[in-house]
């Protein structure tokens, strides 16, 4: 029966009117993405500069710079290989931080999503600041609106309350329990007068198949009485959405309740943590090469930068030292006042 509701309103239900994409617009490219590909040139130079001190320096300066800047970028790329390098423990090599502290690192991550991200206070929060749920139940009540209004959908109504009660009244059984039923809640209802229960009595005896006859022919009928009184049904419809409408407040508030209930008897924690520990070591490394892949070059090739300076300072200190502080000074000069420009 519940299947044969659900196939009437489906036949009604008008076509949903599809949600209008939204434009996306692309945002800016990070600065670290617009460095990379020159920074990316920074290792190759000095591996070329190298090459070319063995043929032609001037008082080792190249070597000393290429030397440093290389070390700095080599040292860079050691330290972050070794985050995730050996996945697994090796004998002489040792093992990758990132795989060798996997346990505490789920259990860290998992514990801090949870309790700032996805916690259920913050999602009961933005569930009720957001409207989500009164904009469905706004749609709901229009659709619900737009269906009981079609006179199709009355009409199919009325015959699917109708052959229900067909149905129902043209089991024999049922109409003879009706007709036993009835018998013996008249006879429970008959006075205690001694002639009215013998008379009773009588026709009990005489004229019991008459009686079956008489709830017979008036249940197979019932269709038939009930149809016109099938307009209150259509007055109930036409008051119906108003009637959901009034309770929106209410039912809001009971899906959002239930919802922080569901999330409450869940464990986020352990099910995140669950998630992450089935990771293995070579998901979980790019799951954070992911996040910090261009973060992480960025570091190795400013390594390479730093290291070419040290060099710089080791060839020739004394010329190096002021002229280093002299572009600190005009880069952090700069860098204010373009912060309080665009301020």
């Amino acid at each position: 029966m519940i299947r044969s509701v659900l196939d009437l309103i489906r036949k009604h239900t008008p076509p949903a009117v599809p949600p209008q994409p939204t434009l996306l617009v692309a945002s800016p490219a990070p600065v670290a993405h617009a460095r990379k590909s020159w920074l990316e040139a920074i290792p190759p130079i000095l591996a070329a500069s190298f090459l070319i001190s063995f043929f032609w320096d001037h008082d080792a300066l190249i070597r000393i710079l290429s030397v440093s800047g290389l070390i700095g970028f080599g040292t860079n790329w050691l330290a972050i290989t070794m985050l995730f390098r050996p996945r697994y423990k090796r004998p002489l090599l040792g093992h990758g931080l990132i795989p060798a502290q996997k346990e505490r690192i789920v259990e860290k991550l998992s514990q801090a999503v949870v309790q700032n991200l996805i916690n259920p206070e913050a999602i009961r929060a933005k569930l009720v600041t957001s409207g989500v749920f009164a904009d469905y139940l706004g749609r709901i009540t229009e659709q619900t609106r737009a269906i009981v209004q079609q006179d199709a959908f009355r009409i199919d109504l009325n015959e699917f309350i109708l052959q229900q009660i067909r149905d129902v009244v043209a089991d024999e059984d049922f109409r003879k329990d009706i007709a036993t039923g009835l018998m013996e809640h008249v006879e429970e209802s008959v006075s205690d007068s001694r002639l009215e229960r013998m008379a009773f009595s009588v026709y009990k005896k005489t004229r019991t198949e008459h009686w079956n006859k008489i709830v017979d022919k008036a249940l197979l009928n019932l269709p038939e009485l009930v149809e016109p009184h099938l307009v209150k049904v259509h007055d109930w419809l036409d008051s119906l959405p108003d009637e959901v409408s009034l309770q929106f407040v209410d039912v809001e508030k009971r899906l959002i309740d239930s919802v922080y209930d569901i999330m409450m008897r869940l464990d986020l924690k352990s099910l995140m943590a669950n998630n992450l520990r089935n990771y293995d070591e070579g998901r979980l490394e790019s799951l954070i090469k992911d996040a910090t892949l261009d973060q992480l070059r960025y570091i190795q090739y400013l390594g390479a930068i730093l290291g070419t300076i040290g060099g710089f300072l080791i060839w020739n200190p004394v010329v190096a030292l002021p002229v280093m502080l002299a572009i600190i000074a005009v880069v952090w000069a700069v860098d204010v006042a373009i912060t309080r420009w665009t301020d």
